[in-house]
């Protein structure tokens, strides 16, 4: 009887805690205004529109390409924390890696747990940066601090969301849009806490941006199809109006010179037609810091040191000697006169040894089991780190945060251009649930944790993230791994290769059972080294690495001019996708044609439409073009 009692009572109370967490999230916290003001939000949004399927209300973009948010000009320029408690803010000294400019993110602790706020686009950040998305360096933020500064005339793109699982969506009186594994909401809406009415007259601008309203992709894909089909059918029409259109007395005289003059005016029109369509599907120029290896680059010398060394795959090992390359202390490559060191490439290429295997694999699709794993990594990350006590019962998570964040890195690695072409030319979809890995959920040949393919993450601006196919994309995210990260200090820190290694597998350190793995990895990296020598590898003795060459994107001149207008309509504090001397120019450019705002806006916009008729949002974002 007794037993029963405290049974009963125990599960009374676990089920009034279950009913309490679920009402206190059906209940929005009150969240107050990022700027300093009396005046309600929607009064600073630069533009609104009514709400639409894949557009929110308050901005322009594609729900799901990006984090929806609202573009927003406050009246003195600083942004301020909107948590109702402190919050946790971080960011990147290097902006954005999806071109969002300087941001800041806060997360919301107190009664907002789980909620987050960010804002893009600023000119000046109030806090600390980290080193990377995957070492963070939290500064608290009471409610109300200044976290950053808007440029002058200049707006910024604020967003507000919270974890969670698609079926758990709150229950808000405002419109959300679930991205990115969380609800995104409002903030217009939300800072009113439920009192914005619901009819409220939302006001169109048919002047502003109405590309991007009526140049929608059921539009333009037929549109992307039938462009060379126009241009052939618009040359035929031109010829047969020339041929035979009624003719003057002095072209009947000279006939012979009309036909030679209609076939050159076509031929120039045809070619000058080609031309702009071919230009406009590019890809023709770099965008990124360029690159040049700092040792040679011919194919005999990797050749012999694998023969030397049994490692079979000579193109992966030339890949981690190309990337062997000056890196700074968040293992970004660094330019020529600037202060860097280069993680030893034997070291690196070892890894393969001991993670999977040296063999060359072909042409391998990541979907079916293989050497580089036999679990579905989206489960595995999920059953590697559940949710806490907390994620479970305060915020009502089923799949932890950082399993979340594990599932955003296969998202992007699955969305990746190379894994796309990888899944055309196999025939077969690539999605992300259907991605192999270990019992971790670590993908491609060395083993790489998926988190580090997420937005922000350490390899998260790869412009390749095949870690199954690509050499390239496998050596430069393994050796920032290792130059960035160690079992006890940096290497970058401390030089100490052993720590970088036993970071790569903490979990094999210090057993007896897995001194095989240790072992083998000392064995070639002395091999290794000996056959860098016996093959006459050199090594060059000032840094000439600008940068590496998975850093650079090729895109077409359109989409060059988009993003070059786009960084002097942000005052140039996106010029860092340009090498050096663009951006340095792109930066003093830009503040001097704040008067001529408008005009290099209607440039912008020119160049926005010309490209939407060549590429999908998905390829322009892969590119890192955010319309």
């Amino acid at each position: 009887m007794i037993r029963r009692l405290v049974l009963g009572v125990g599960v009374g109370l676990l089920a009034a805690l279950t009913w309490s967490t679920a009402a206190a999230q059906g209940n929005a916290p009150f969240f107050s205004s990022p700027y300093n003001s009396a005046e309600p939000l929607e009064k600073f949004l630069v533009f609104t529109a009514p709400p639409r399927a894949d557009v929110p209300d308050g901005q322009v973009h594609w729900t799901d390409q990006e984090v929806p948010g609202i573009d927003t000009l406050g009246p003195d320029g600083a942004v301020y924390n909107i948590c109702p408690e402190d919050g946790l803010a971080w960011s990147l000294e290097g902006g954005d890696p999806f071109g969002g400019g300087k941001f800041v993110a806060v997360e919301c602790e107190g009664s907002a747990t789980g909620w987050q706020f960010l804002a893009f686009h600023l000119c000046k950040v109030g806090i600390g940066f980290s080193i990377d998305d995957a070492h963070r360096n939290y500064t608290r933020v009471a409610p109300g601090e200044v976290v950053g500064y808007e440029c002058p005339d200049d707006h910024s793109h604020l967003s507000l969301g919270y974890w969670a699982e698609a079926s758990a969506k709150q229950d808000l009186p405002c419109p959300q849009w679930y991205v990115q594994q969380r609800y995104w909401v409002n903030a217009a809406c939300l800072v009113q806490a439920g009192r914005l009415p619901p009819t409220l007259a939302w006001r169109l601008d048919l002047s502003e941006d109405w590309e991007l309203r009526f140049l929608k992709p059921q539009i333009l894909e037929p549109l992307q199809s039938a462009s060379f089909l126009f241009v052939i059918v618009a040359l035929l029409l031109y010829l047969l109006g020339v041929f035979f259109r009624t003719r003057t007395p002095h072209e009947i005289n000279h006939s012979d010179w009309l036909t030679l003059d209609a076939i050159l005016k076509s031929g120039i029109w045809w070619l000058g037609m080609v031309l702009v369509i071919l230009i406009s599907a590019g890809p023709f120029w770099a965008v990124g810091p360029g690159a040049i290896s700092s040792y040679t680059v011919e194919d005999r010398p990797y050749q012999e040191m694998a023969r030397l060394t049994g490692f079979s795959d000579w193109q992966l090992l030339k890949a981690f000697y190309m990337v062997a390359v000056p890196r700074d202390a968040n293992g970004e490559p660094v330019g020529a006169s600037e202060p860097g060191k280069i993680f030893p490439p034997e070291a690196a290429a070892a890894i393969p040894f001991g993670e999977t295997n040296t063999e060359a694999w072909g042409t391998v699709n990541p979907t079916e089991p293989g050497p580089y794993g036999a679990y579905r990594a989206w489960d595995a990350v999920a059953d590697r780190w559940p949710p806490s006590f907390y994620e479970s019962v305060v915020l009502g998570l089923s799949v932890s945060r950082e399993a979340q964040r594990q599932r955003e890195g296969l998202i992007a690695i699955a969305s990746n251009p190379a894994l796309i072409d990888l899944a055309r030319a196999t025939g077969k979809t690539v999605r992300p649930q259907d991605l192999y890995g270990s019992s971790a959920g670590a993908v491609g040949r060395t083993q790489i944790l998926p988190g580090h393919f997420a937005p922000g993450g350490l390899c998260g601006d790869a412009p390749s993230m095949d870690v199954w196919n690509d050499p390239q994309a496998v050596a430069e995210c393994t050796t920032r791994y290792l130059a960035t990260n160690g079992c006890w200090g940096r290497w970058w820190d401390n030089n100490d290769v052993w720590s970088a290694l036993c970071s790569y597998n903490p979990g094999a350190w210090d057993r007896a059972v897995d001194q095989w793995y240790w072992d083998v990895l000392q064995d070639r990296m002395t091999r290794l080294s000996a056959a860098s020598l016996a093959a006459n590898v050199q090594r060059a003795n000032i840094p000439r690495a600008v940068n590496t060459p998975t850093r650079e994107t090729y895109v077409s001149t359109p989409i060059l001019g988009l993003l070059i207008t786009e960084a002097l309509l942000q005052n140039g504090q996106s010029a860092y996708h340009f090498p050096g001397q663009i951006n340095a120019w792109l930066v003093e450019l830009g503040p001097q044609l704040r008067p001529h705002r408008a005009a290099v806006r209607g440039v912008y916009r020119v160049f926005r439409a010309w490209i939407l008729i060549f590429y999908s949002p998905e390829k322009l974002l892969a590119l890192g073009v955010q319309l």
